[in-house]
């Protein structure tokens, strides 16, 4: 870059209100910027920019899940580890300015920069200096854009140093076993990437929109199924919220199967055609049990195969599909036109058309219950299951669509206040 100044000045603000602002000048050094680019240009870029592989380096973006959302920086902990033995150094910490770099250019060219937010976190900017500190450089402001995706965005880098050379293939060996040490040792989530498109996205769905004024009780409802409601609001985690949501549905199987069955023969015996004193009217009757019923007990109950229960549960508790696609419409509408056009990917669970009364059912049935079944079984024969953190982002389009379900059975399922 040729410029007869390599330098250029700007003032920074913060503003956090008239009795915490500060403002110190910036200076912005094209060298440094240009040295960066270059030493970009250095490293072999992996996996779309997930990972920068050097000649005895490895950096890879990462997912931390803390487990408290404080400002509890990164260093306050001890993640590394040397490995004396086969020479490999191992450690968890904020991005480098290098990866920063990878990132943001990235993030530009996905059209994503608005998403992120910066300059609403980068307000807060005097938080990361001292207060006699009046001027900065590029290197402190691209240090506080790496603590600023570590706490707000949970993003990380797993480096690892090795003396001698080696592939990547042992790199992501490498990986995976520090990964797991950390959750080993130090109970902590460490997610790998899959790609550019979750490096905003924060592992819980979307929410209700919060509603200011509450109204007194007027339902009494079923602690049990409360209980698993409860649970799956409170985690950010989608699976654990479509599995909560889905044993809110499951409660009830057993019970509306078994009131079927019963409507069912009590419909038969007081036909005036069933003739009591003839055998072969009870053979008939056993034998459209047999083939229409699933008649394994479980104490004083029939217990219900787990997609007809389903069926039976929705039909009976979910009479009203317009309710359902009225109260999405109120999370988010582009969900309508999600469910009608897309099947769920890592399932193969069917499209379903909200609007339409006729596949409603059907098809609803499949995409949870196939949804379910991909995320509870696990099968190294089976490509029909759920991927942990890969297919997170992709299950969490579910949870309105279960929470929608789960509310109007816990709502149908209720009695009148006294």
């Amino acid at each position: 870059m040729s410029r007869k100044e390599k330098y250029d000045y700007y003032k920074l603000r913060s503003q956090r209100g008239k009795c915490h602002s500060k403002e110190i000048n910036f200076k912005f050094d094209y060298d440094y910027i240009n040295n960066l680019f270059n030493k970009l240009d250095s490293f072999n870029v992996i996996e779309d920019g997930l990972i920068l592989l050097g000649e005895n380096s490895f950096e890879k973006l990462v997912k931390f899940e803390k487990r408290f959302k404080t400002f509890r920086k990164i260093e306050d902990e001890t993640y590394e580890i040397n490995d004396d033995k086969n020479q490999i150094h191992y450690n968890l910490g904020n991005i480098t300015n290098t990866m920063l770099l990878s990132l943001l250019l990235k993030i530009h060219q996905l059209k994503k920069l608005k998403d992120l937010k910066l300059f609403r976190h980068l307000r807060y900017f005097d938080r990361y200096i001292d207060e006699d500190i009046d001027e900065v450089k590029n290197e402190f402001l691209l240090n506080v854009l790496c603590e600023v995706f570590n706490q707000y965005y949970d993003l990380s880098s797993i480096y690892i140093n090795v003396q001698k050379s080696t592939s990547l293939e042992k790199y992501i060996q490498f990986e995976t076993s520090y990964r797991y040490s950390l959750s080993f040792y130090k109970n902590e989530l460490v997610i790998p990437l899959i790609d550019f498109s979750n490096v905003t996205y924060r592992y819980f769905s979307e929410a209700k929109p919060r509603t200011p004024k509450m109204n007194p009780p007027k339902r009494t409802y079923d602690p049990n199924i409360i209980y698993y409601y409860q649970m799956a609001i409170s985690s950010e985690n989608p699976v654990l919220q479509f599995i909560s949501l889905y044993h809110v549905m499951e409660y009830f199987f057993d019970h509306v199967y078994n009131e079927k069955i019963i409507a069912f023969l009590k419909s038969r015996i007081t036909n005036p055609n069933f003739d009591f004193s003839d055998d072969l009217n009870y053979m008939e009757l056993v034998e459209e049990l047999v083939k229409g019923y699933k008649l394994g007990t479980k104490k004083k109950t029939i217990e219900a195969p787990d997609k007809q229960g389903l069926i039976d549960t929705l039909r009976k508790y979910v009479p009203d599909h317009k309710v359902i696609v009225k109260q999405i419409k109120k999370l988010n509408a582009d969900l309508i036109s999600h469910y009608k056009d897309n099947e769920v990917s890592f399932s193969k669970g069917s499209k379903v058309n909200l609007n339409s009364k006729t596949e409603f059912y059907e098809n609803i049935v499949d995409r949870i219950y196939s949804t379910r079944n991909a995320i509870v079984h696990s099968s190294m024969t089976d490509s029909l299951s759920f991927k942990p953190f890969r297919d997170e982002e992709e299950l969490a389009k579910e949870i309105p669509l279960m929470r929608t379900l789960a509310e109007e059975i816990i709502h149908n399922s209720s009695q009148e206040l006294i």
